[in-house]
């Protein structure tokens, strides 16, 4: 029998179509569920300037070299702070690559769509009466590789479980990654399910960073199994 050819929604993959007759159906459908639950935020000036806002701050993993590199002056969080430039900067990207590979999911209709001469996000303002509508330049680059993981949230979530470590400051880490990968949603840059996997595999990556290289004072994990 020959089976009919795959015409999927705009921005989502043969497979990830929700009631679809492959695993990835019903990911498609948990997918689409938490989207319209994301989604009653869309169109809010307020939340929209937010999620820009993070999304371009997490970008290459900016966010975090600034703060690993003001943590850094101080020598008790010194080795904390390189530590997570280290995995942040060179496992994170490695394993988010490896992974968009391997998978090559498509990316989601974006919330946020580029101008067709810039590169950038547009971000509609309010309307200013009676004059025409601005429009804020929001620096949220528009994605062209694989959708699955989102590297934003591995990259975040890494970084914040190791910077987090002995670090009063531990729950504003948190935050700030949990915000990054909100935004990831909020923006349609990244499927749900995307952020969450990424969410998971940069805790895992950062929790095996602090197994392998123990803050000094720490007893290291290699050590105790002996």
């Amino acid at each position: 029998m020959v089976r009919p050819a795959c015409d999927p929604p705009e921005g989502v993959a043969c497979g990830d179509r929700p009631g679809g007759d492959r695993p990835l159906g019903a990911i498609a459908e948990l997918d689409s569920r938490l989207d319209s639950l994301a989604g009653s935020l869309r169109g809010r000036y307020g939340a929209d300037l937010a999620a820009a806002a993070l999304s371009a701050l997490g970008d290459l993993g900016f966010l975090w070299l600034a703060i690993a590199t003001t943590r850094a002056w101080s020598p008790a969080r010194r080795p904390a702070a390189l530590r997570a430039l280290l995995f942040t900067g060179a496992a994170a990207p490695a394993l988010n690559y490896a992974l968009k590979r391997a998978v090559g999911r498509r990316r989601p209709s974006p919330a946020l769509p580029a101008r067709a001469s810039d590169p950038l996000g547009s971000l509609p303002a309010p309307d200013d009466p009676p004059g025409p509508k601005r429009s804020i330049a929001i620096l949220v680059r528009q994605p062209r590789n694989a959708s699955f993981p989102s590297g934003h949230t591995l990259a975040s979530w890494c970084a914040a479980t190791l910077l987090a470590d002995g670090d009063p400051l531990g729950p504003l880490y948190v935050a700030l990654a949990a915000g990054v990968a909100w935004s990831r949603v909020h923006l349609r840059h990244h499927h749900p399910t995307d952020v969450i996997a990424g969410a998971a595999l940069g805790t895992t990556l950062g929790l095996a960073g602090r197994w392998i290289w123990p803050l000094p004072g720490a007893e290291s994990p290699w050590r105790a199994r002996r």
